[in-house]
């Protein structure tokens, strides 16, 4: 959407990664870590 009305603003989901304010709540609900960070914990196993 292009042109959204300002009063309708918090009816939308921000997109955190863009917003920096947002950006420490971007993986609030992730159930588990970055595969990267997964895969790193294993190998120092």
């Amino acid at each position: 959407m292009r042109a959204a009305d300002p009063n309708s603003s918090a009816l939308y989901i921000s997109d955190s990664e863009r917003n920096a304010k947002h950006r420490r709540f971007a993986h609030l609900f992730d159930t588990h870590p970055p595969l990267d960070d997964r895969i790193k914990r294993l190998e120092e196993m």
